[in-house]
C-alpha cells in the first residue's frame, strides 16, 4: 500500500539543457540529437554526462522554489509555461526532439507537462513523488481547504494569500501560498495528481520510470502510475538499489542509454 506523498527538494529549479554528443558520440547524426527540459529537484548534471553527453546552454528558474516549497507561489500551469520557454529556446537552437524529465515532484510535473502538451519525444520520471489523494485522506481539514481555495479562485481571488495543509514523507506541514497555487498542487483530481494524469498520457510518448527499492513509494508507483501511462512499446520501468534521494545517481547510465535509444 502506498501511504506517503513522497517529495524531496521539491521544485528547486527548472533547467533546460540542450544535449549534444561528447567525444565518444561525435559521429551521431544531427537528426539524432535530443534535448531535455528537466524539472528539479533531480536529474543531476552527472546523469546527462554519464555516457558522454554534456550540458550546453543550461539555465535555471529559481522563481519556482526560491523560498522553499512551503512558500511556493506558482501553479502547475505556470510551471508548464516556464518549461514552454525552455522548449522554445531549444527548438530555436536546432533541437529536434524534446525529452522532459525530473525527479521527485519534478517527475510529477514532467508527466503533467507531457499530458498537457503531447508534443514531446519522451517523458522520464525518477522517484516520482507527491500524492494529493494521500494528503486528502490523511488530513481531514484538507477537503474544506480545497473547497475554500476553489471558491476563491472561482470568485477571482486566486492570487490572494492562502495557508493550507500538506504532507512531505509522512510529516505534516503548512503551505503559505495563494489559493490558486494550493488548489493546483493539492487537488486530488488535478494536474499534480499522478494517478489522475497517468491514463491521459498519449501512446505516442514513451515513458521511463525509475524507482529505488528503498523509496517509500516503491510499492505503489508501478501499478498506480507507470502501468496506466506506459502505452508506448518503448516505455520501460527500472528498479535500482537506491532510496528516494539518490535514484538519479543509481540510474544515470540507464537513463541516458534509454534516451539515446529512442526510436526515430
Amino acid at each position: 500500500m502506498c501511504r506517503r506523498g513522497v517529495r524531496c527538494h521539491r521544485l528547486r529549479r527548472v533547467g533546460g539543457s540542450r544535449l549534444r554528443p561528447g567525444r565518444r558520440h561525435a559521429r551521431r547524426p544531427a537528426a539524432a540529437r535530443q534535448a531535455i527540459s528537466a524539472e528539479h529537484a533531480g536529474l543531476q548534471r552527472h546523469l546527462l554526462q554519464a555516457v558522454g553527453y554534456r550540458r550546453q546552454g543550461a539555465r535555471a528558474l529559481d522563481a519556482v522554489g526560491r523560498a522553499g516549497w512551503e512558500r511556493i507561489s506558482v501553479t502547475v500551469d505556470q510551471v508548464h509555461a516556464m518549461i514552454d520557454g525552455f522548449v522554445g529556446q531549444l527548438r530555436g537552437q536546432g533541437a529536434q526532439r524534446i525529452v522532459v524529465g525530473g525527479q521527485s515532484l519534478g517527475a510529477n510535473v514532467a508527466l503533467s507537462y507531457a499530458v498537457a502538451r503531447q508534443n514531446i519525444a519522451a517523458c522520464v520520471m525518477l522517484a516520482p513523488g507527491h500524492s494529493p489523494a494521500y494528503v486528502s485522506r490523511t488530513y481531514p481539514d484538507v477537503a474544506g481547504l480545497l473547497e475554500k481555495a476553489a471558491a476563491m479562485v472561482n470568485s477571482g481571488q486566486g492570487n490572494q494569500l492562502f495557508k493550507g495543509t500538506d504532507d512531505n514523507q509522512g510529516s505534516k506541514l503548512s503551505l503559505n501560498t495563494t489559493a490558486a497555487a494550493y488548489l493546483s498542487w493539492l487537488n486530488p483530481r488535478g494536474q499534480a495528481a499522478m494517478q489522475a494524469q497517468a491514463p491521459l498520457l498519449p501512446a505516442s510518448i514513451p515513458l521511463l520510470m525509475v524507482m529505488g527499492k528503498q523509496d517509500p513509494a516503491f510499492n505503489c508507483n508501478e501499478a498506480n502510475v507507470y502501468r496506466p501511462a506506459a502505452k508506448n512499446p518503448y516505455s520501460k520501468y527500472i528498479v535500482v538499489n537506491a532510496g528516494h534521494r539518490d535514484t538519479d545517481f543509481a540510474a544515470s547510465a540507464q537513463v541516458v542509454s534509454w534516451i539515446q535509444g529512442l526510436p526515430a
